[in-house]
Order: structure tokens, then C-alpha cells, then sequence
């Protein structure tokens, strides 16, 4: 047991070594550490010999510049590594050159990272779904790739032969094959943090043709329902908050203005790449630190939400109104007939008020977690229900969902719209879209 110092601390890296004898193979632990104290760092390789007196021996020490945060260590290269949640840092210890910096931005997780056994390549875990690895040069590291996994974890392990990784998480386990050649991808330009925003879905009255976009990004995605596959993508240049398709128009709207888009007959965008109509500038309306925005399903009033205030702003009269709803917002929704305003809360699932001019005295709607599910998509109108499976009103199984599509909690991770499902978590590359039966023709 190693004692620490007050403002010291140790960290410690194993591995085993294999050593020919007369009488066979016998395996040693050789283990490094790493121990800072007053502005010091040195890493200590050390050697279990039970049989001698003491038992652990030291076997070198070499002193390199302050470092902190998780310790991982190659025997073969003689390489450290520092994990921090800013980035990672690796170290020749026997002269102290510094060969990989690199940082990770926006990034809230505590980074893991390992050697591979041979001693050729580095990993980091950047985030829930992302590892980056980097191949050892004779100049240092450089990028080699990047693995997107499809469950989320928390640990990995290279294989002993180095050319796989073992991942663990809640969803289960994956193991990973990374390519024989490089990508150019590097984790400076990682845009680990998108997956965090959750997707955007919009339909044509006739469900034709849906519209698809990641909140707070700018690109949109015109898909032909019935082929299943993009007609065309708008570049809106906005951080958009929602969209919504009415007639032959696409309306877009982040905190600073209202936009549309024409759609072709057929569903094909004009002018895709051009500047779109400003309908309305909401800047002055909204305030920019505003958590949740929507648009009504004729796009005639923006909704939004901070805190525990719910407010409507009006583009024909450019009047907002607003409410305190007493609980924390955490998101906001028209209902199904536009005539009344929703919110969802922390403390109830849900709570409402009918749309007028004057709410100072409108009543405030409390709903329960069955109901609310209903008004904020989480449940289909039709009676389906989703878990494991898709099922029907009667308990019918429609659709088994892979444990990488399912969440823990549902709520504002799925949409129903009529019978069509989408998936909306983040995480996904893209949203899924499942069209099924109406119960009709079940």
C-alpha cells in the first residue's frame, strides 16, 4: 500500500511480463506509477518478486514535466498518457519529449484511454459513442481513425493481439475492429457534442414527404416517403430551433428569425442552396437564452419557455404573452388542435393553457403521465405502445427495436405522428422513421 502526502497523489498502471526459465515460463507483475507532489511528477516502474525480501522492487524512475489526470502506461514503448476531460497528453518518460497534445473541446465526460498491448497505437474515449485512436510515429502520434459505437459505455479494453476493442456499457457490450488504414478524421474536428441535440421531424399533410433536421444545426433533409430515400437538402445557415411543412412550404425557425423555403410540385426544394423568404425577425421577442422554442402547426405563433414562464409570441399582431407556470419547463408543445398551449414539467408531466390574448386569469391544465405521454408524441393516437417491442392496442407485437434504438426513458426521444414513428434520440446518425399499419388494415 503506497502512502500519499497531503497535496500528493499516485496513480498506478500494471502489466505482466514473461521471463524464460530452465523450469518453464514464469509470469511477473511489473507495475508503474505515477506520483506528483509539490509541483513534481515521476513515474516509477516497479517489479512483484514474492520470493525476495521485500517483494516489490524498483526497477526505474524517471522525473518528466507536472501532469495530472488518468495514468496509463506502455511497457514496450516507455510512453505515458494523461487523461483529463480537456484532453490527452503523452509523454516519452526516458527524455521527457512531449509526443501527442491534443485537446477535446465541450467536453463535460471524464476521458478513458490505453496503450494497445504492442505498443503501436493509443485510444480515448471523447464521449458515449466516440473513441479516437492514434498511431505511434517516430515524430510522435498522429490520428489514425475514428470509432463511432452504435451502444453507449463507459469502459474499453484493447485485445492482446491489438487489433480489437472490447466496449461495456448499461446496453451491453460491443467489440470493435478498427481499420487496417487511417482515416483523416482527427479529434480536434470531432463533433462529438452534436449527438447530444436530438432530431427534428416534420410531415406533409398527405405524409408524403417528411423533412428532417438536427436542432441547432442548419441543414435539412427533404425525404420521398414512399421511396424512402432524400430528394434534396436545404443549407439554411440557421441554428434552428423547428420546422414544419405547410401546404408547399417549409417554415424554419431558430431564436433570431422566421424563414421558408418553396417546395416543388413533387416535393423538390426550389432554390435549396438560396436565401430563403424571411417571414419574420423575432430577435427583439425572444430573448436568446430561451431553453424552448416551437412553432404552432400553421406557423402563424412561436412558442417558447425559460425557467418557469411560458410565453406566445404572435407574428401577425407581434405581441407575446406570457405566463408563470410555477414549475421547471422542460419543454414546449402546441396541442394537436392548435388551440391550447402545453408545456412539459419536472414536477408534473404536463401542464396547459388555452391560447388568448389574455392569460392572466387562465386556468392552468395539470395532466398526468398517461395523458401527457399522448399530447407530447410519446404514445400514438392509434393505441401503440413502445418498450422492447413495437405493440399494438391489443398487445400485439409489431416490432422488435435492437437495444441500441431503445432509451430508458422515452420522453422527447420518439415522436408519433398519426402511424409513423420516429426516433429522435441524438445519438443516432439519423432519425428512424417507422411508418406501420393503421389499425384498420391490422
Amino acid at each position: 500500500m503506497m502512502h500519499l502526502m497531503a497535496h500528493s497523489y499516485a496513480r498506478v498502471s500494471s502489466h505482466h511480463q514473461t521471463i524464460s526459465s530452465p523450469i518453464g515460463l514464469i509470469r511477473t507483475l511489473q507495475f508503474s506509477t505515477s506520483f506528483s507532489n509539490d509541483g513534481k511528477t515521476v513515474i516509477s516502474i516497479f517489479e512483484f518478486q514474492p520470493t525476495s525480501t521485500p517483494t516489490v522492487h524498483m526497477l526505474s524512475s524517471f522525473p518528466i514535466p507536472p501532469q495530472s489526470g488518468n495514468f496509463y502506461f506502455s511497457s514496450v514503448s516507455f510512453h505515458a498518457s494523461f487523461v483529463t476531460s480537456a484532453g490527452v497528453t503523452i509523454f516519452d518518460i526516458q527524455n521527457s519529449k512531449l509526443l501527442l497534445q491534443v485537446k477535446v473541446p465541450n467536453n463535460q465526460l471524464t476521458l478513458i484511454g490505453g496503450f494497445s498491448p504492442d505498443g503501436r497505437f493509443f485510444a480515448c474515449g471523447i464521449s458515449y459513442y466516440e473513441i479516437c485512436i492514434w498511431q505511434n510515429i517516430p515524430t510522435g502520434y498522429m490520428p489514425w481513425t475514428s470509432l463511432r459505437t452504435r451502444l453507449s459505455f463507459y469502459w474499453f479494453q484493447w485485445s492482446p493481439n491489438s487489433i480489437s476493442i472490447l466496449c461495456k456499457g448499461a446496453e451491453g457490450i460491443q467489440l470493435l475492429c478498427p481499420d487496417n488504414h487511417p482515416t483523416s478524421l482527427s479529434p480536434n474536428k470531432t463533433e462529438h457534442n452534436k449527438k447530444d441535440q436530438k432530431h427534428l421531424v416534420t410531415y406533409s399533410a398527405d405524409k408524403a414527404y417528411i423533412a428532417t433536421a438536427q436542432q441547432t444545426h442548419g441543414v435539412i433533409t427533404i425525404i420521398d416517403c414512399v421511396l424512402g430515400s432524400p430528394l434534396q437538402s436545404i443549407n439554411t445557415k440557421m441554428r434552428i430551433q423547428d420546422i414544419k411543412i405547410v401546404g408547399n412550404t417549409i417554415f424554419v425557425v431558430d431564436r433570431c428569425k422566421l424563414v421558408s423555403w418553396d417546395l416543388k410540385a413533387g416535393g423538390v426544394v426550389h432554390g435549396a442552396h438560396g436565401a430563403g423568404r424571411v417571414i419574420a425577425n423575432i430577435t427583439p421577442a425572444i430573448d436568446a437564452c430561451m431553453e424552448y422554442l416551437a412553432l404552432s402547426h400553421d406557423c402563424s405563433q412561436i412558442a417558447f419557455g425559460k425557467s418557469r414562464t411560458l410565453y406566445l409570441y404572435d407574428l401577425e399582431t407581434q405581441k407575446t404573452f406570457s405566463r408563470a407556470m410555477g414549475d421547471l419547463i422542460h419543454s414546449v408543445q402546441f396541442s394537436s388542435d392548435g388551440h391550447q398551449l402545453w408545456c412539459g414539467t419536472y414536477e408534473t408531466y404536463y401542464m396547459g393553457l388555452d391560447i388568448a390574448e389574455d392569460w392572466s386569469s387562465a386556468k392552468i391544465t395539470k395532466g398526468d403521465s398517461k395523458a401527457g405521454q399522448l399530447l407530447f408524441g410519446c404514445a400514438s393516437p392509434h393505441g401503440y405502445h413502445v418498450g422492447q417491442w413495437v405493440e399494438d392496442s391489443r398487445g400485439k407485437k409489431l416490432l422488435w427495436l435492437p437495444p441500441n434504438w431503445r432509451r430508458s426513458s422515452w420522453r422527447d426521444e420518439l415522436k408519433w405522428d398519426a402511424n409513423f414513428l420516429a426516433l429522435i434520440h441524438g445519438h443516432y446518425t439519423e432519425p428512424i422513421i417507422i411508418e406501420f399499419p393503421l389499425p384498420a388494415a391490422i
